[in-house]
């Protein structure tokens, strides 16, 4: 069986990744919170990729963790971590976040379900560094909330704390048990009671919001329990550890509430303390709406949102983030100003990088500089153009035109991963050099260089000479003594075709049919002579090449190769 056999299987599979189809979604679930440092996103989409050999069942949600800053341009966010499961909870708090877990068991010492608390703190770096997250790689673990009610509200407090509404659970008739709602807040490391502005019936709607010295409340109206009501809870500044409960100072404040859709409208706390909603129009589209104390102002109308997004406060901004209807999901990312009401963003997440695309175009500066400097001064090129060149027996010099396809052949493997993974069109890998303006529309077309160099280098080292599109196009590469390349050859070689791709165009006019890549490693691209039957040459798939046809004017070993 010829050596060219797994090149081709690889090849094929390649192909063949990149047309698969991606099962139905399931619907994801989505968690935010915000705050002026920052938004904070939970997020769970499908797993697409086949199921697990063996199981016809699809494989669970991804989980993750995503951070928006303010420092990075509009719809920009970070991968935090990835979730062991989703919360039944979310709130942020300075620069941490909190996430809440349903109880599952009893609390071993006092016998009630314990709420699970989780917390992940965000530390930022000097550009373009990206931030720290810590605990890295996992969440610290918080006093749980022990508690028999459900949990109906989840806010940060000042101080980095965070407090929790509880509600008591309904038997099944629908009675309340447990008495009235309860608030509880974590400050100092511990939770305690805080007093409520008045006696909320247990089968009222509440909302609980956090606010820049305390947090806000949306109960209903004593006069008219019909409408809403915002309450404003003041803490002290300064809360004694032997406190068990924390008495804030309950104001009524002036809002307009009429443009809200239900009790269960997405609510969100902006600069100023003022909220805004996220509700549907006639037409489907999400309108965003400032709510002030005596009107209620339109911000902006977001068109080809899903009914499931997730909304936060990023900084200045409102961000609602939510995956497209694509087969492969997509994070999408819609950024407003909650100040004069512009879409500073919408469409696809802005993936934020370490480094610019103007830090990349010079890097790429100093490299190709740094190459041509070590062309001239270091391997000689002109010495190594004059060396002569002996072909293994019964091969010749590779026509231009097979080296074109094998080239190609090689470069399409990597190409089609990267479009499979990336969820990108071929021409938008291809021209990125050209037309990307951020880092992200660049990383595709790197990850594909980069991609094309490693598999070229190492498989023409390890398989004498013969890259998968080298075995198909049945050429492969040598040195200039007649000897398999060692790893430095091919490294060089393949290091000038990736920094200065025009180059290769000399094959076309060169003696030789060599680059500047193959003269500086001392190499040359053979395939079997016409006609000819060589002995083995170690590797035994030249015997397997019999009526390969005329290669042209390609010179056989009889004699050096030599310019004359």
């Amino acid at each position: 069986m010829r050596r060219s056999a797994p090149f081709i299987l690889l090849l094929m599979l390649a192909t063949a990744f990149s047309g698969l189809a991606a099962t139905d979604p399931a619907p994801p679930t989505l968690l935010g919170a915000g705050t002026e440092t920052g938004g904070w996103v939970a997020l769970a989409y499908p797993d697409t990729r086949p199921p697990i050999p063996g199981s016809d069942s699809p494989r669970p949600p991804i989980e993750q963790l995503y951070f928006l800053p303010t420092d990075t341009p509009p719809g920009a966010l970070y991968r935090a971590m990835s979730l062991p499961e989703t919360p039944d909870a979310m709130a942020a708090s300075g620069s941490r976040v909190v996430l809440l877990y349903r109880p599952t068991t009893l609390h071993p010492k006092q016998g009630t379900p314990g709420w699970m608390v989780r917390a992940l703190t965000v530390f930022d770096q000097p550009d373009p560094l990206p931030p720290i997250f810590d605990p890295p790689g996992r969440l610290e673990v918080l006093p749980a909330l022990l508690t028999n009610g459900d949990v109906i509200g989840f806010t940060g407090v000042p101080g980095g704390g965070v407090a929790a509404l509880i509600r008591p659970i309904a038997d099944a008739t629908g009675e309340p048990i447990g008495g009235n709602h309860q608030l509880r807040a974590m400050v100092g490391g511990q939770w305690r009671a805080v007093s409520l502005p008045a006696t909320i019936p247990a089968t009222a709607q509440c909302r609980l919001f956090p606010s820049s010295d305390g947090v806000l409340m949306l109960i209903p109206d004593q006069d008219d329990p019909s409408r809403p009501a915002l309450w404003r809870g003041v803490f002290p500044r300064v809360i004694d550890r032997s406190d068990s409960e924390i008495k804030p100072d309950w104001r009524r404040e002036r809002i307009s509430l009429d443009d809200i859709d239900g009790p269960s409208a997405p609510l969100i706390v902006v600069t100023g303390d003022y909220l805004l909603s996220a509700t549907r129009d006639d037409a489907g589209a999400v309108r965003l709406t400032l709510h002030l104390p005596d009107s209620a102002t339109q911000l902006a109308t977001l068109e080809g949102v899903p009914d499931d997004f997730a909304l936060t406060r990023v900084g200045d901004t409102a961000a609602l983030v939510y995956l497209s209807d694509d087969p492969l999901p997509q994070i999408m990312t819609a950024v407003v100003h909650t100040s004069t009401g512009e879409i500073l963003h919408q469409g696809p997440h802005v993936k934020v990088a370490p480094l610019t695309n103007d830090d990349l175009r010079f890097l790429g500066f100093v490299l190709a500089l740094a190459l041509m400097t070590a062309m001239v001064f270091v391997l000689r090129p002109q010495a190594a153009a004059r060396a002569e060149v002996n072909l293994p027996p019964g091969t010749a010099l590779a026509s231009p035109e097979r080296r074109l396809v094998a080239g190609l052949i090689d470069f399409t493997i990597p190409l089609l991963v990267v479009v499979q993974v990336w969820g990108v069109g071929v021409v938008d890998v291809l021209l990125a050099p050209i037309t990307a303006q951020r880092a992200d529309e660049f990383w595709p077309f790197a990850v594909t260089s980069i991609a094309f160099f490693g598999h070229t280098t190492l498989s023409e080292w390890l398989f004498a000479g013969r890259t998968p599109g080298k075995a198909i196009a049945r050429v492969r590469v040598v040195s200039i003594i007649g000897e398999r390349l060692t790893l430095w050859q091919s490294v060089c070689r393949n290091t000038i075709k990736l920094v200065c791709p025009p180059l290769l165009i000399l094959i076309f006019v060169d003696p030789r049919r060599r680059h500047p890549g193959d003269v500086i490693a001392g190499a040359v691209v053979v395939t079997k002579a016409a006609g000819s039957q060589p002995p083995g040459d170690g590797d035994g798939d030249d015997r397997d090449d019999r009526g390969d046809g005329d290669d042209g004017p390609g010179r056989t070993n009889e004699a050096p190769v030599s310019d004359g």
